[in-house]
């Protein structure tokens, strides 16, 4: 395996490295920002502030329209640039910035954090090892969701259970705020699952990336 050799500068790569050193799985990590732009929270958020934009405007355009001497017409259309930029300005709020993640339900973020972590898996091609014996970290730090995906090689062998308790393990130590050390510190722990059951093998090529997926 040589994707990523010891003096690779990403430390997740080194911890990669070191681990298939040991085990003839394959380890994959995704580490993203947000795994979706929420566009049905953005779009649903746009059309209520615009509404709301909308309802008020119309209680207090005659009285603006009067105030300034304007007729209704100009003071209409006037309202109605206000209204589509309340919108859009409300959409990018929500697809850009934590707005979108903190109105989004914690259930369909859950959802699509699963969703876009299986996407990666096929993308990346790790279903398709020898042995079905790869792995993916998966990472979403905005809605702090990890999850582990392994293939059906390494299933067959480790419970679930055993993942669940590493990510514990992971989110406990990633409270220090070392997001790199406490990855690489649960890319050691996966090791020590794997390597008894799936040591490494002389002629094991190395068919994953080793460098973090990041975006």
């Amino acid at each position: 395996m040589a994707n990523a050799g010891p003096g690779d500068s990403d430390p997740i790569a080194r911890a990669i490295t070191a681990a298939e050193a040991r085990t003839a799985a394959e380890i994959v990590v995704a580490v993203l920002q947000r795994p979706s732009a929420y566009r049905l929270t953005a779009v649903l958020c746009a059309f209520a502030v615009a509404a709301l934009g909308a309802l008020f405007l119309a209680l207090v355009m005659p009285k603006i329209a009067a105030f300034y001497a304007i007729g209704m017409i100009t003071a209409g259309l006037a309202g109605i640039v206000i209204i589509a930029l309340l919108g859009i300005v409300s959409y990018l709020l929500c697809e850009r910035t934590q707005l979108g993640i903190f109105l989004t339900p914690a259930r369909a973020r859950q959802q699509s954090c699963a969703k876009r972590a299986r996407l990666m898996f096929l993308e990346h091609g790790i279903d398709a090892t020898p042995d079905r014996l790869g792995l993916l970290v998966f990472v979403s730090l905005a809605d702090h969701h990890v999850e582990i995906l392994p293939d059906r090689g390494i299933a067959a062998k480790i419970p679930a259970e055993r993942w669940s308790a590493l990510i514990a393990g992971f989110i406990k130590r990633i409270g220090d705020g070392d997001l790199d050390a406490s990855l690489s510190g649960l890319i050691a722990d996966m090791a020590e699952e794997l390597a008894p059951h799936f040591p490494p093998r002389p002629d094991q090529i190395d068919d994953l990336r080793n460098a973090p997926i990041r975006g």
